[in-house]
This record gives structure tokens, C-alpha cells and sequence, in this order.
């Protein structure tokens, strides 16, 4: 964990918020807190891999969801739990 990191998991439809919020805590922190979001991921990189290990990096997680969060939770977690190497068939 690097300390004064936070991950924002968020909708689509929050892209513009998202990116408010980021820079304004980085702004205000001074560049003691860095914040990665998904649009940081650089194009053709391994977007699940990279999500990963900041996750693991990051000190905090702000989610933004909004109300049909039960839905994509779901296909999140499907979709995570599909998606291991050490599934049968794999």
C-alpha cells in the first residue's frame, strides 16, 4: 500500500465528476495524495491487470455508483470470478 493513494471506481456516466474530484484532491493535497482513476490507464495496456494493481497499491477507495449499483456489482463480480486463471477449463 503507498500511502495518500486512492483509487476511484466509478460509471461511465461520472467520467466528468471523476476527473473534477481527482484533480481537485490533488491540487488540494498538494501532490501528497495521488489519484488514479480508469482514464489513466494508457490505451491497448492490460486495463484488468492495471486496475489490479493499483487497487492493491492504493490506500483508499472511493466507489461511485449511484442507484443500479446492484447490477453492475454483479457483472463486476462475475465477471472477476470468470476471468481466474486457476477456474476449471482454464
Amino acid at each position: 500500500m503507498t500511502p495518500g493513494t486512492i483509487f476511484i471506481s466509478h460509471r461511465a456516466e461520472y467520467g466528468r465528476l471523476v476527473r473534477e474530484l481527482k484533480k481537485a484532491i490533488e491540487q488540494t493535497s498538494r501532490g501528497k495524495i495521488e489519484v488514479f482513476i480508469s482514464e489513466d490507464i494508457p490505451r491497448g495496456e492490460m486495463w484488468r491487470t492495471s486496475i489490479e494493481d493499483h487497487l492493491q497499491k492504493s490506500e483508499s477507495l472511493f466507489l461511485l455508483y449511484g442507484a443500479q449499483v446492484g447490477r453492475v456489482g454483479t457483472f463486476n463480480h462475475r465477471a472477476a470470478v470468470d476471468d481466474r486463471p486457476d477456474r476449471p477449463g482454464r
